[in-house]
Parts: structure tokens; C-alpha cells; sequence
């Protein structure tokens, strides 16, 4: 902590919550619903902490092309998924969620996170 304040570097710990919407397999025999096709991608922080662990906000939309790491949900299980079924009208659909604590590092108006 005392090298973040005499070097002026902002740290922050978040909860990062990845959601993912879009048409699905209709196999019941999976544990969760691969999605085959994509419509809605949502990146956010839940909760974003200070080094001294008190809450400065919650709620921020994030970009994914502000991760460090290329790709950082893929071959991984949704942590929550909501399932809909086919009804006649419109196909399967599903919607995923990842979730995990990043380290995150705010410069010049734009911020990089990285897995914790």
C-alpha cells in the first residue's frame, strides 16, 4: 500500500461480473446451455474497492478490450445461467454469468484489470 501512495499508482480490487445472452442448445442433458450464437454481451464491476478497503463504488460498465488477458472466461463454466426454453415463436435462448475478483489499475481516464 505505502508504494501505491508514494508512487502515485491507483490500485483497486472489484468484483467483475461477465454476462452473456444468446441463442442455445436445446440438449437437457448438459450440466449448463452452450450458447451457439451471441446477442447480448454485458462486462461490469459490481463492487470496487480502494486499498484500504472501503467501498468507493459499485455498478461500472467496463469494455472488454480493457482486460489484460485475451479471453479471460473462455473454457470456463457459467457461474449462473437462466434457461429458456423453445416455445414455437422463438427458439432457446440462455443467459450466462462468470463472475471474479481483478485487480484494477485506472490510467488516464481508462482502467486495465486483471485476474486476482
Amino acid at each position: 500500500m505505502s508504494a501505491c501512495r508514494t508512487r502515485g499508482f491507483l490500485l483497486y480490487l472489484a468484483s467483475l461480473e461477465y454476462k452473456v445472452s444468446g441463442a442455445a442448445d436445446e440438449d437437457d442433458d448438459e450440466e449448463y446451455h452452450e450458447i451457439y450464437e451471441e446477442s447480448e454481451v454485458e462486462w461490469k464491476f459490481n463492487r470496487v474497492f480502494n486499498i484500504y478497503g472501503r467501498e468507493v463504488t459499485y455498478v461500472v460498465l467496463v469494455d472488454e478490450e480493457d482486460t489484460i488477458q485475451e479471453h479471460p472466461f473462455e473454457n470456463r463454466k457459467p457461474e449462473d445461467e437462466d434457461y429458456g426454453r423453445w416455445t414455437g415463436n422463438e427458439g432457446a435462448t440462455t443467459t450466462h454469468w462468470y463472475r471474479n475478483m481483478v485487480r484494477f489499475h485506472p490510467s488516464k481516464g481508462r482502467g486495465h484489470f486483471s485476474w486476482y
